[in-house]
C-alpha cells in the first residue's frame, strides 16, 4: 500500500513541475488563441457586412463583442507571461482595441464607455 502511495505522489510531483505540465498550458493557451482568433475573424466579418448594409444595430454589437474578445485576450495573455507568444497575443489584443477605438467619433470615445453604453441601450 505504501508503494502505491509513494509511486502516486512521485507521479504528481512529476507531472506538476514538468516541462510536460508547461507544455499542456502552452497548448491550452495555443487551443484558446485559434478559437479566439476564428471567433475575432468572423465578428470583423460580420461587422463589415453590418456596415457595408448599414445596419446601425449590428455595428456596435460587433464593435462591442470584438472589443470584449481582444480585452480577454489581452489579459488572459498578460496573466500568462511565461507561455509561448503570450506578448504577441497581448500586442496584437492592444493593437486590436487600439484600432477599433480609433474608429469611434470623439464623443463615444473611450470604447470601454461606449459598449457600457450599447449594452445598455440592448437590453431596452
Amino acid at each position: 500500500m505504501k508503494k502505491i502511495y509513494f509511486f502516486f505522489t512521485l507521479a504528481l510531483i512529476c507531472i506538476s513541475t514538468s516541462s510536460f505540465a508547461k507544455k499542456m498550458e502552452d497548448d491550452e493557451f495555443h487551443r484558446y488563441l485559434k478559437q479566439n482568433n476564428e471567433l475575432g475573424q468572423q465578428y470583423h466579418n460580420d461587422l463589415g457586412v453590418a456596415i457595408v448594409t448599414g445596419d446601425r444595430q449590428a455595428i456596435p454589437n460587433k464593435i462591442c463583442a470584438i472589443y470584449k474578445i481582444s480585452l480577454e485576450q489581452a489579459k488572459i495573455a498578460k496573466e500568462n507571461k511565461h507561455l509561448k507568444n503570450s506578448h504577441q497575443a497581448e500586442t496584437l489584443a492592444t493593437e486590436n482595441i487600439n484600432n477599433l477605438e480609433a474608429i469611434l467619433t470623439p464623443h463615444q470615445k473611450p470604447i470601454t464607455k461606449y459598449c457600457q453604453v450599447t449594452k445598455l441601450a440592448n437590453t431596452d
